[in-house]
């Protein structure tokens, strides 16, 4: 019942076309594209664990990734380096400088047993096609890559959504799209803009 469930939501979400009819992007469809320049805004002071690289977000909340559902949208903030004692991330903006998506087996480095987890009975290892933005900020350039996903069916398109983003990042941090037009009527569906990184 759980997978048929989630089967039938990934459908809907795919239907969902990268912009409304008014021009604004459709921050549901996992076919929008989040532009190049957009702004990640931390409100809050994050600490990495030593010995990691990652501060993982999921429903508004901080987590360690033992505890994150992902089958739900959840993101992480990756620091350049892994170091022996804790790392602080300040409150920043972080401009966006590119976009890509990128298949994993698992999400931001997560221990390769989280992945030999969800291999099914062929031996096939669960992946997820999750978006990558990388960032930018003048006084804390070691911060350097937003990763968000969420694992569904099938595994070759994109389930995470704008929508989803600013779920998994709650009050801790914003996410503020470029100005962008949509496309022109008569424009190709499958068109990117440039510099989107896609």
């Amino acid at each position: 019942m759980r997978i048929t469930l989630l089967i039938c939501t990934v459908l809907l979400v795919s239907c969902q076309p990268a912009y409304l009819k008014d021009g604004r992007p459709n921050e549901n469809s996992p076919y929008f594209e989040i532009p190049v320049d957009s702004k990640l805004v931390l409100h809050q002071m994050l600490t990495v664990p030593a010995y990691g690289r990652n501060v993982f977000f999921q429903r508004g909340q901080v987590r360690l990734f033992y505890y994150v559902n992902e089958f739900i949208d959840y993101c992480a903030l990756t620091v350049y380096a892994q170091k022996q004692v804790p790392q602080t991330i300040k409150p920043d903006t972080f401009v966006v400088t590119k976009v890509y998506r990128e298949y994993l087996y698992q999400l931001a480095d997560a221990s390769v047993i989280v992945a030999q987890a969800f291999q099914d009975k062929d031996g096939d290892t669960w992946h997820v096609l999750a978006t990558q933005m990388e960032l930018q900020a003048k006084n804390q350039p070691d911060v350097i890559r937003l990763t968000c996903a969420a694992w569904g069916v099938p595994q070759d398109i994109s389930n995470v959504t704008v929508a989803g983003i600013r779920r998994s990042l709650g009050e801790i941090a914003t996410l503020e799209l470029a100005d962008i037009k949509a496309p022109r009527a008569g424009g190709s569906a499958g068109s990117r803009h440039q510099g989107s990184g896609y």
